[in-house]
């Protein structure tokens, strides 16, 4: 079903915030999730039922589940983890079809989680992370300057920790602007 551009957002924020609620805290329950309906899925009923640009809210609603804040909402912020690292992906897919300043706020509230856990930084390296951004940093304009920083702050976090040579090739390449094939030797 088509929705209109007032009930896709609120609909789709809904849905986030109840299965956000519902599994928060439940570890059987999100790894029964992510099993059988998957973060893509979530992603895609995104997508269906939202126009572009994507309200933040819609982001912050999967943050929240990425992190299960929902149970610490009003107490004093701790250290804050990603219980579902397999969910940032989708979070950046979403970010990047955020109007540009809510892709900065949100890029920099994953930087700020990531700044706080070599784990979390190892892990999504393993699912993509770094690859996904080096990816999203080229198709930005030049006009998008502060977006790129907010992108290269977190590929350094991330990198610090752990960086394949396949993304390392991609950084270098971004940085010469080259497309030659001698990287790929190495």
């Amino acid at each position: 079903e088509d929705f209109s551009a007032e009930e896709g957002p609120e609909l789709c924020r809904s849905v986030l915030k109840t299965l956000g609620y519902l599994i928060s805290g439940n570890h059987q329950g999100r790894k029964h999730l992510e099993r059988t309906v998957g973060w893509d899925t979530l992603q895609e009923l995104v997508f269906h039922c939202v126009t572009t640009p994507i309200p933040y809210s819609i982001f912050l609603e999967l943050y929240n589940i990425a992190t299960d804040q929902i149970l610490v909402r009003g107490e004093g912020r701790g250290v804050v983890h990603f219980v579902s690292v397999k969910l940032v992906p989708t979070m950046l897919n979403i970010l990047r079809k955020c109007a540009r300043n809510d892709a900065r706020l949100g890029l920099r509230l994953i930087h700020s989680v990531l700044k706080q856990s070599i784990a979390n930084c190892s892990a999504c390296d393993y699912h993509g992370v770094t690859a996904q951004l080096l990816e999203w940093f080229q198709e930005c304009g030049e006009e998008e300057r502060e977006l790129q920083d907010c992108i290269v702050a977190v590929v350094e976090t991330v990198g610090k920790v752990s960086l394949s040579a396949k993304d390392l090739r991609s950084v270098l390449r971004t940085c010469y602007g080259c497309e030659s094939t001698a990287l790929d030797e190495v």
